[in-house]
């Protein structure tokens, strides 16, 4: 899905890996230590994450740039296969699209609970966009194409295997990993292009998606109730005592502290463009030109007293078509 701001606050990587840490703990009970270990590789590891996530930034990988999408499926296929996953690229043509990355991955620990984790490689941004670069722009801060959308949550999700694999506690899961090359337009038939995730979700019992969000740990287990229509559907993705159920429309408004509007945080050289942008584009009220639209509708008589016949071309005297 497109994204407003291309930005990642890079301290939050240590942060998101909690998600499927709560999960391997939960299925080992191995104690503090544990928790400990993993975090504190995360902190001992994150330049190495911010590296990786430089390097497949800067790799284009627009749904429609195949072999952009196939390069940064095979830097993600050669970490993966570094912590013992059984890695495999299912190929698109059937489906006119890259293809997918799937790696899987059984625990040893007996009753190890089956999850999936889900990210995707292409990006929004083709080849022929503006925007292709890496770059820092704060000290916790970056941008870049597809850096929330969502490369980020991709070196996420790795530094999270690579914690609980440092931790001993890779062995508590059985683990599926897919990460999908055409999330942003979806080849079809669908049926295809969706298999290999269908496939690996059956029978799991959780399924991650890595995907931005707002960045705010507090919002880590609410579950905002959007929808409310029939049928409400409840499970353990939005309910029990670590969830936080929101349906009050008040307290769904502007969780993140906006305004609670429709609007897009830019820095200032972005405003300074967006306003050049506005000037260059801005209508004229003092003149009023015939339109394309006018010409289609046949015989318009238009403010200035003219009559537009149909099919009629502007003569060298009429006013210019905007």
């Amino acid at each position: 899905m497109p994204e407003p701001q291309h930005r990642l606050v890079l301290s939050l990587i240590a942060a998101a890996t909690l998600l499927p840490l709560a999960l391997a703990v939960r299925a080992a009970q191995r104690g503090p230590d544990q928790v400990r270990a993993i975090t504190s590789y995360v902190d001992a590891h994150n330049a190495e994450a911010l590296a990786l996530l430089e390097r497949i930034v800067n790799i284009n990988s627009g749904t429609r740039n195949f072999d952009g999408v196939r390069e940064v499926g095979r830097v993600l296929r050669a970490e993966l296969d570094k912590l013992g996953f059984m890695t495999s690229w299912v190929d698109g043509a059937s489906w006119q699209r890259a293809g997918h990355l799937v790696a899987r991955r059984a625990g040893s620990t007996p009753g190890a609970a089956r999850v999936v984790l889900i990210g995707h490689l292409d990006t929004v941004f083709e080849r022929d966009s503006p925007f292709q670069k890496f770059e820092r722009v704060g000290r916790t801060e970056a941008r870049g194409p597809g850096i929330i959308d969502m490369k980020g949550g991709d070196v996420v999700l790795l530094q999270a295997l690579k914690a609980l694999a440092a931790a001993g506690a890779l062995d508590d899961l059985n683990v599926s990993v897919v990460l999908t090359g055409d999330e942003e337009a979806p080849g079809r038939p669908l049926a295809a292009s969706r298999a290999a995730l269908v496939d690996a979700a059956r029978g799991v019992a959780a399924a991650i998606g890595f995907e931005d969000g707002p960045g705010d740990p507090r919002f880590a287990n609410t579950y905002f109730n959007m929808s409310q229509g029939a049928g409400e559907t409840r499970g353990s993705w939005n309910q029990g005592e670590n969830w936080d159920f929101v349906s009050d429309r008040e307290k769904q408004m502007a969780v993140d502290g906006g305004s609670g509007e429709a609007e897009v945080r830019l820095p200032a050289k972005d405003v300074d463009v967006l306003k050049q942008m506005a000037e260059r584009t801005m209508s004229d009220p003092n003149i009023d030109p015939p339109t394309g639209a006018e010409l289609g509708m046949g015989n318009p008589t238009l403010a200035d007293g003219m009559t537009v016949q149909p099919g009629a071309q502007p003569s060298p005297g009429a006013p210019k078509l905007h």
